[in-house]
This record gives C-alpha cells, structure tokens and sequence, in this order.
C-alpha cells in the first residue's frame, strides 16, 4: 500500500506541475529510485519508477511543445494583440539535452487514449524496464498512419512487380536489427491481408511475378506468391554493398522472387546476372535498374504494386503513397 501511495503522489505531482523544471526533477528523481530499485531488486518499485519517469518525460513533452507554440505572442487573428508570452528558457538552460527533448515531445504526442492502452499492456506484461516503454512508444509517435489505397486496376498484365509493406513480428523491438523499424517509414500489412488483397485477379492467363522479399520473409513471400497464383522459378539478388544488422548476420541483400503463371519466359532472351551490386539509397527504395531489366525481358503490360510517388511511363502504378496513377 505504500508503494502504490508514492506511486499515486508522483501521478499527481506531475499532473499539477506548473514549469518545466518541476517536470524534469520528477523523472530525474524517478531515473535515481529506478536504479536504486533495480540494484535492491524490488522489481515493483523498479517498475514503478519506471513508469513515473516515462510520465513526467511526457508531461515535459507536452509543455514544452505548448511553450514553444506560444513563442512571441501576438494573436492579430481578431483584430487585438495579446500581450507577448514570456520566452521559454533553452535547453540548454534548463539543463536538457536534445535527446531528451526529443524522446519526450515524441511521447506527448501520442493520444491519451492510445497512451494510457500501451502502458496499460506494458505494464501487464511487466516490460517497462531497461528503457524498453520508452523505445516502444517513440516507434508509436513514430509510426506511419495507414492512407486508404485505391481500388486495385481492372486490367489484366504481363507483369507484376510488388514490394509488399512487410510486417516483422519477431518482438524484437529495442535493437538495431530491422524489425519493429518498418512501421516508421510505412503501414505494414499482414500476411492474410497482403494474401488476400485481390492481386491474382490482376494476372492474365500467362503472366510473371517479380516479387521483393527480405531473407527472414522469405517462406511468407513465398507463400504470398502462391496465394496470388504464381509459381516460382527464380530469384534475382541485389547486393546492397552496405549492411544492416540482423539476427544471425550482417544483412546486405534482398531477394527480387520471379514466379509464372502458365507460360511466360521472358519475351527478350538476355541473360542478366543474377545478383546485381547496386548501393542501397532510401529505407526501402529499391534501385530502377530493376525495373529497367523487367522493361527489358517483358513487353506487354506491367504493374507495379505499392508504388511511391509519380507513375513511370509505360507502368500502371497502384499504392497508397501514389501520387499519379497514369
């Protein structure tokens, strides 16, 4: 009882603070109790304090973000001039670094009701030590709101070409490695959903699927692929050059899967190799001189699935992200 009487006192310290040098001694002092708890192993307490830090790094967020709008003053909007708001001290004056900062106006963003859910689940879960909420609710903040797509074209094509917005679901969220890091650059789609979005239908009778996929996708993209009527025949390998942490080694290649329905080998008989040297650019970018070989090998009517940004002359191009569908 005690505990949890702490627990509440901090809630509504934070709750009633007025500056943000209050906020910012509340989860300082709940930084000190959390390693004091964690080196008397009182896993509660350390939980706890834990929680209370997170809390006040949101409330600083939060007053920081509304101190920093209210710069200045002067609202002309209607016509009279507020009296200037007083200006906030830097962080530097405050003794705050930019790291800080930006962790805790990245939580103050998240709606409460999202916010309260998560560490609600957290909680039960017992997972909010060793920096681990924070890190989860950053990547929230974070996260890339899913657009409504666009109903799938009606024609039907040669060619498919279709880099899914895999979902990694290993649970590994707090390393380098790339899972958990999709969903800051775009909505992420499930097995199921991607399986059952429709994509068969845009397949003629003899068509071919080039599919991307990454090394610990490639038994779904494999299964996508046979959801969508393909079977496969051959892969094409892009060496990135530069690598990205992973499990079990140091990633620097995507897989470019080549599946058929019915009869279509290429239309061109040129041998391209197999694994293409090509340096990676943006997160999930993939480079044209892929498409420029598919252009190469096939002539009749192509797509591309989950596109980003202008359509490519010659390419029907669906996505949410597209921004011309010509």
């Amino acid at each position: 009882m005690k505990g949890l009487i702490k627990y509440d006192a901090a809630c509504r310290a934070i709750a009633e603070a007025k500056s943000l040098d209050e906020v910012k001694d509340i989860a300082d002092k709940a930084t000190a109790l959390k390693e004091y708890a964690r080196q008397a192993k009182n896993k509660q307490l350390e939980i706890d304090s834990a929680e209370i830090r997170m809390r006040a790094e949101r409330k600083w967020g939060q007053m920081y973000t509304e101190a920093e709008k209210a710069k200045g003053g002067g609202d002309t909007s209607t016509g009279t001039r507020k009296e200037p708001v007083q200006e906030p001290p830097t962080l530097a004056e405050m003794g705050v670094d930019r790291k800080f900062s930006s962790k805790a106006q990245k939580i103050g963003a998240i709606p409460d009701d999202k916010f309260e859910g998560l560490v609600g689940e957290w909680r039960d879960r017992v997972q909010l030590e060793n920096e681990r909420v924070t890190t989860r609710l950053i990547r929230e903040a974070e996260k890339v709101e899913p657009k409504e797509a666009p109903p799938l074209p009606e024609g039907k094509y040669q060619v498919i070409y279709a880099d899914p917005p895999w979902s990694y679901n290993d649970k590994c969220e707090d390393g380098a490695i790339q899972s958990g890091g999709a969903e800051r650059h775009y909505p992420s789609m499930s097995i199921n959903e991607l399986s059952n979005m429709g994509a068969d239908k845009l397949a003629g009778d003899n068509s071919v699927l080039f599919l991307w996929a990454t090394s610990p996708l490639l038994p779904d993209a494999l299964e996508i692929m046979s959801a969508w009527g393909f079977t496969y025949k051959a892969a094409f390998i892009w060496d990135k050059v530069k690598h990205n942490m992973g499990h079990y080694n140091s990633v620097r290649h995507e897989i470019l899967l080549i599946g058929t329905r019915g009869s279509c080998v290429p239309d061109n008989l040129k041998l391209f190799d197999s694994v293409q040297s090509i340096e990676k650019n943006k997160h999930s970018e993939k480079p044209e001189a892929f498409r420029e070989i598919i252009d190469t090998l096939y002539n009749g009517p192509k797509v591309e699935l989950f596109h980003r940004g202008e359509a490519v002359k010659g390419w029907e191009a669906w996505g949410n992200e597209c921004t011309t569908t010509e």
